[in-house]
């Protein structure tokens, strides 16, 4: 089977859904559409794709729209692997590069501002994901239908939000969330592979012009960084005076190994809740 059947014009929705002679899916249409988003993802030159990280920034507003509804917005984004090594206390820009940006409604009824970040999270990482599974397809020569899901977990993803309580709630092996349905989405985002959860101040948040009306600096800042080509997760200069009066600085030694703890422990419970899972595969056989 031709490796560009898969995913050709899945984004693009006009194909047709056929399968091959073993039973796989083949998708027909435009067979120029993996050529204009390789051409889209190498952008300025500065981050190859071949070698990047997929990176989706989101933020979420509660109960902003008619009947009740809430509002998500994303962007999704190519990055330079350094990317992964920056804390709280980098001042480096990385080169980035934007892919895409959607604002709609949650399609989910929300209860409270946790659950619309988390649902919103959810959706940015279905973003992320088929982007790995489309730059595996593209780059990588051993890939494979049948081997496609090892293949896109080569890739490093990156969630990016704002929101401190989610960010500590994904990060704890044991949640305190008593919405069933919530805790659901949050156990899905913290099982991807290769995927790490980040926390960035809300001044820095490039995805917050997507859910609700911003102040000119805040759309000022997030196309500077956007038509720039680069971002860091640390402090920033060109961001805009905090909204709460208090000073861009970085965080405090404290405040940087409590960060670096929480994120150790997001990567283990991960760990300790697939060895779980293997061990009771193994117990039912």
């Amino acid at each position: 089977m031709n490796q560009q059947g898969l995913l050709k014009d899945v984004s693009a929705g006009s194909g047709a859904v056929m399968l091959d002679r073993d039973g796989l899916p083949h998708f027909t249409g435009e067979e120029k559409w993996l050529d204009e988003f390789e051409e889209r993802a190498r952008g300025r030159g500065e981050v190859d794709p071949a070698r990047c990280v997929v990176v989706g920034v989101q933020d979420a507003a509660f109960d902003n729209l008619r009947a009740s509804g809430s509002q998500g917005g994303r962007r999704i984004l190519l990055a330079d692997p350094a990317i992964l090594e920056q804390t709280g206390n980098s001042t480096a820009l990385v080169p980035i590069q934007g892919l895409e940006h959607h604002s709609g409604r949650i399609k989910r009824t929300v209860r409270s501002t946790l659950a619309a970040e988390a649902y919103s999270m959810g959706e940015s990482a279905e973003s992320v994901e088929y982007v790995r599974f489309v730059l595996a397809e593209l780059f990588d020569p051993e890939f494979t239908l049948e081997c496609r899901d090892e293949a896109a977990e080569k890739i490093p993803g990156l969630l990016i939000t704002d929101a401190r309580s989610l960010y500590d709630s994904l990060c704890k092996d044991g949640s305190a969330v008593r919405d069933r349905r919530l805790r659901l989405e949050m156990n899905i985002i913290k099982d991807l592979r290769n995927v790490d959860v980040r926390w960035i101040r809300s001044e820095m948040m490039i995805a917050d012009g997507l859910t609700k009306d911003v102040s000119e600096e805040i759309w000022d800042y997030a196309e500077e960084v956007l038509e720039s080509g680069r971002w860091t997760l640390g402090v920033d200069s060109r961001a805009p005076p905090p909204r709460r009066g208090r000073e861009l600085k970085a965080p405090d030694a404290g405040q940087e190994e409590s960060d670096a703890v929480l994120l150790a422990a997001f990567r283990t419970g991960r760990r300790t809740r697939r060895a779980g899972r293997r061990h009771l595969g193994r117990a039912t056989c």
